[in-house]
């Protein structure tokens, strides 16, 4: 399971998905809007 987050119009968007069984499609397994600030191991800090 992989945890993205995306800005979207100002708003943060939280994004979890998991690639499922060998040989099917993506599933998507939670999407919204952010309920509080989350930190993302591999996003780099603006400076």
């Amino acid at each position: 399971m992989w945890v993205f987050g995306k800005d979207f119009s100002g708003e943060e968007l939280y994004i979890k998905i998991s690639l499922g069984r060998p040989n099917s499609n993506t599933i998507c397994i939670s999407f919204h809007k952010s309920e509080f600030p989350n930190r993302y191991a591999f996003k780099e800090e603006n400076k």
